[in-house]
Parts: C-alpha cells; sequence; structure tokens
C-alpha cells in the first residue's frame, strides 16, 4: 500500500466523526436596506413620466440651449471628426495609456487653472493624472490624502454638492462642514467661513469650489478669496478646489480661475479636481484630471508617484477618448479660442436668463428681495423657495426642481420665464395670503 493510499483511507474514515454542517441558505443580501435614489436623478425621472406639455426640468445639472436640448460645441464636434479619421488610418489605436492617462490632457489642464505661461509648470512644480472627471479626481485625492495617515478630516461648505460628502466618507476621511451660505440675505456667510477656517486643525484638508458653487451659485469676491488664502496660508491647510464649471461663472475662464492663480502666486499646496463635462459637454466621455502645485519639484514629483499608483488600483488606466477631444481642442490656438467663445456662449445665456428671471419676479412677487437671482454665479440659483413651495410648483405647475430650491438656470428654455414667474408668484403669493 503506497503511502497515499493509506492517507486517503485515514481520511474518509475519519470524516465520520465530525458532525453534519448547518448551512444557512438565506439570501445573502435579503438583509441589506433599500436606499433612496438620487435627488437630481429622481427629479429628471419624475419629469420624463410627466404629461404636461408646459412641464420644466429645473433639477439637471447639464447646460441646456435656448430649446432646452443638450448643446453640443462646434470645437468638439470638429474634434470628434478628426479622432475619428485618425482611428480610421492608424495613427490613433485603442491600445492601454501609460497610468495617470495623458500627459497633454494634464498640461492643458494645468495651463487652464494657471495660465498659458505658467511657472509651476514650466519648473515641473505643477503635476497631475487623467481621471474620470470631476468625481474620480476627487475620489483620488481623497484616497492619496488618507493613505498619508495624517491627514484625516476634509472641511466642505454647507452647503455643497450632494455628492461629496459621499466621495471623501468612501475615501476613508471623516467630513466636516464650514459655514458658507447666510439664508437670510442669500449670499456668501463671509465671516462665519472664515471663522470657521480659523478652527480648522492646522494640517487638515479644506475643499473650495474654484467658481461658479454648486448649489447656491454664491462666489467669494476676489478680495475675500484673498483673505481666505491668507488664513489657509497661516494655519497650512490641505487645499482642494472641485473646478467642475470654469467659465460658467463669468464667461471668461481666466476670470474664473483667479481664485486658484491666487493661491499659486502666494505659494500655497493646493490639489484642483477639474471636469470637463460641463464647458465642454463631455458629460458621458468622464474626461478630467487630478492637479497638484506644489512650492517644490521634488515634493510635487513625489505626489505624482502616488496619485499613478492609487489610480492604478481604483480604474488602472483612463479612457482615452474624451481626452483626445480635449488635447484638440485645447493643443491648438485657433481651436481653442473658438471654444473659449462658446463657453462665453453659454455663459451668456445663464446671464441672460438670470436678468429675464430677476425682472419678473421683481414685478410679481414684491414682498421678497430677488436681487440673489443675478448676484449668483454659474449654472445654479439658489431660489429661497422652501420645500413646500418646491412641492407645490411640482404638484401643481409640473415645475421640477430640487427640494431645496436649487434650480439649475440654464434649464429654463426660451420664452418659459412668463410660466416659471406665474407658477413662482402663484404659490408664493397664495402662501402668504
Amino acid at each position: 500500500m503506497s503511502d497515499f493510499d493509506i492517507v486517503e483511507t485515514e481520511s474518509i474514515s475519519s470524516e465520520s466523526e465530525y458532525e453534519e454542517e448547518i448551512i444557512d441558505t438565506r439570501p445573502l443580501f435579503g438583509d441589506i436596506d433599500l436606499l433612496p435614489p438620487n435627488a437630481v436623478f429622481a427629479t429628471t425621472d419624475r419629469y420624463k413620466q410627466c404629461k404636461n406639455p408646459n412641464k420644466m426640468n429645473l433639477g439637471v445639472g447639464a447646460f441646456r440651449n435656448g430649446k432646452g436640448e443638450p448643446n453640443p460645441l462646434y470645437a468638439v464636434a470638429e474634434a470628434e471628426e478628426a479622432i475619428l479619421n485618425m482611428r480610421k488610418s492608424g495613427i490613433l489605436d485603442h491600445e492601454y495609456p501609460p497610468i495617470g492617462g495623458s500627459c497633454d490632457l494634464v498640461s492643458n489642464s494645468i495651463q487652464l487653472a494657471l495660465g498659458d505661461d505658467s511657472k509651476l509648470l514650466k519648473e515641473g512644480r505643477a503635476v497631475g493624472v487623467q481621471a474620470l472627471s470631476g468625481t474620480g479626481s476627487l475620489r483620488l485625492v481623497g484616497e492619496f490624502l488618507h493613505s498619508m495617515r495624517r491627514f484625516h478630516s476634509i472641511y466642505i461648505p454647507n452647503p455643497t454638492w450632494a455628492n461629496h460628502t459621499g466621495i471623501f466618507r468612501s475615501s476613508g476621511l471623516d467630513v466636516h462642514s464650514y459655514r458658507y451660505y447666510d439664508d437670510s440675505t442669500y449670499s456668501l456667510d463671509f465671516h462665519g467661513l472664515t471663522d470657521d477656517l480659523r478652527g480648522i486643525p492646522s494640517g487638515q484638508v479644506v475643499l473650495f469650489h474654484a467658481c461658479a458653487h454648486n448649489p447656491t451659485g454664491v462666489d467669494p469676491s476676489i478680495e475675500q478669496w484673498e483673505a481666505i488664502a491668507q488664513i489657509c496660508k497661516h494655519r497650512n491647510l490641505c487645499v482642494v478646489f472641485d473646478s467642475a464649471y470654469l467659465g460658467f461663472a463669468s464667461g471668461d475662464i481666466d476670470q474664473d480661475a483667479a481664485a486658484m492663480r491666487l493661491f499659486a502666486d502666494m505659494g500655497i499646496e493646493f490639489f484642483v479636481c477639474m471636469s470637463y463635462s460641463k464647458n465642454m459637454g463631455l458629460y458621458d466621455e468622464r474626461c478630467g484630471a487630478a492637479l497638484y502645485f506644489s512650492s517644490l519639484k521634488s515634493t510635487a514629483d513625489k505626489v505624482l508617484s502616488h496619485l499613478k499608483v492609487a489610480s492604478r488600483v481604483l480604474w488602472s488606466v483612463p479612457p482615452q477618448n474624451g481626452a483626445c477631444i480635449v488635447n484638440y481642442v485645447l493643443g491648438n490656438e485657433e481651436r481653442k479660442s473658438l471654444w473659449k467663445k462658446e463657453v462665453n456662449t453659454m455663459a451668456s445665456r445663464i446671464l441672460s436668463i438670470r436678468q429675464e428671471l430677476y425682472l419678473g419676479l421683481k414685478a410679481a412677487v414684491k414682498s421678497r428681495t430677488w436681487e440673489h437671482i443675478i448676484n449668483q454665479k454659474g449654472m445654479f440659483s439658489y431660489t429661497g423657495l422652501s420645500p413646500r413651495d418646491c412641492q407645490r410648483l411640482e404638484d401643481e405647475f409640473s415645475i421640477y426642481m430640487l427640494s431645496s430650491g436649487r434650480i439649475s438656470v440654464s434649464g429654463i428654455s426660451d420664452g418659459r420665464v412668463p410660466y416659471l414667474v406665474l407658477a413662482i408668484s402663484t404659490v408664493l403669493n397664495t402662501e402668504e395670503d
């Protein structure tokens, strides 16, 4: 008898010594909770199901033209045609890109953030990786910060984009808030903001919106940014800018990048999480960049190495079609100029709608002030409407918006302001009667 036969026999004979295992055959995930749907997407779903021909969707966070349709850009369309031809001719293929994605995309993004003649870029103190739009950029930066061990908390504005909390909690950071918006004046709570910044533990992380704050549309002035930057520098805070709406606040890319350039000029280390979803209309391409700006090239090189390793774990390598589009547009001065004009046109439409809405509400609802409609910037406006007001607008007029009262201004199609003014005035005037 071989050794193998002896072992096998002993193994078989020993099975009788064990009691039969009781297997739990219940569904593995039967006891988990059913989570609520995302508020923005749920609002859009209700809008799509509505049969009222007068319905309006003011909840969607995407730019719409005067017809209420997506707004394809000529610069992007030209890029897509050129890229298709390059693929047909074999100039572009579908091989893996490098870890960290497109270096050209990173350079183009740095130039948008800091200007074409950025000293930090030339000296190798501005680095970054391609990421999955703004969400992926934020998640990657959060992952890196948490891996450094000494960063335990991130402080975000109250209110802020709803996804910020989930992104950074998933990264392992504790999420806290600082005062930002004053409901009583529909404006920036600058005193509360600066007081709270001074109370953040030295060396921890703070997030700002680079421009066109979502959801309020309220941005600090350049003088207020200077005071904010001084506090961040004094307390050695790790700053993260969420740059999702560059160009949408003023219509001018350089003007909208003023806060980031101020921080760079003051020698403050910071991250920028940039998205091309809005200002290039590349919502489904998930194209963005996670950038880091340092006072030392050696530090920038180290951070870049960590961002690459972290991105490899999160998504391996990023998709290239969106990056090719962005690079084609930004890599040529003529095409870049055309794109900037198109961004300005989009921003101008938003400003025009704001003005019309302000004048209409000012005349129809005299018991309230409406200056905040034209003082706020970017795609969104915090109207000051209550959750009850918003529900009545949906139930009685088929006007769909978030319960916070945030509206996407570009969602108001040409000629629809009078209907919106009628609906809001009916709800508010009836409420006050």
